[in-house]
């Protein structure tokens, strides 16, 4: 019951800050597509933060959501990396 609930509290943490960056929580996008489109539009340096954090979440177990995350970051690093290479 409580990990339900933890989740649900990061689903909506995370529903307020793709508000923030003007990304609509709709209901036919998903919790990692969401997810997938905040990344797209954060800075670098949170982008880092995150990062760690996620790391750290992971390190001490916390779930295989933070994976998942972190997955998507990097995912969308080496994404962003391959864009830059075709364009310089």
């Amino acid at each position: 019951m409580k990990r339900k609930n933890v989740l649900d509290e990061l689903e909506d943490q995370l529903k307020k800050t793709c508000a923030s960056y003007g990304i609509a929580a709709t209901p036919s996008k998903d919790f990692m597509q969401l997810w997938a489109e905040l990344i797209e539009k954060m800075d670098s340096g949170t982008k880092q933060l995150l990062q760690i954090r996620l790391q750290e979440d992971i390190a001490e177990n916390r779930g295989i959501v933070f994976q998942h995350m972190l997955d998507i970051m990097q995912q969308e690093k080496n994404s962003f990396s391959k864009k830059r290479q075709c364009i310089g």
